[in-house]
């Protein structure tokens, strides 16, 4: 019971934070992201979130990815810091980070 209260707590402190951001006017996410029709597709999906421990400010949410790695490296959430291992945040990583949560969420839930 008491882990059950510690875990409860710890994400009810948590945010989410879109790995490829909501705003991507940086030269970087666009030379990355050059599709808008994919990246509009894949913005909202559940592989494109991290869990982070504090709210991001609006520049850490839209800071290249190489500088977020550094961030997510820092969290508890093992999701957030297997995103920090990758190297580029493309849509090849995006879709497999994606598939890995689906499948958790599978495993865990059984559906």
């Amino acid at each position: 019971a008491e882990a059950g209260k510690q875990a409860d707590e710890m994400l009810s402190h948590n945010h989410v934070e879109h790995v490829l951001p909501t705003n991507t006017y940086r030269k970087y996410w666009m030379e990355q992201w050059p599709d808008e029709e994919m990246k509009t597709a894949w913005t909202h999906r559940l592989g494109n979130l991290a869990l982070m421990s504090r709210k991001s400010t609006a520049k850490e949410s839209n800071n290249v990815f190489g500088e977020k790695k550094e961030r997510y490296k820092k969290e508890i959430a093992p999701l957030t810091q297997h995103i920090a291992e990758i190297d580029i945040w493309n849509k090849f990583a995006l879709t497999e980070n994606h598939h890995k949560i689906v499948d958790l969420i599978g495993d865990v839930w059984g559906v």
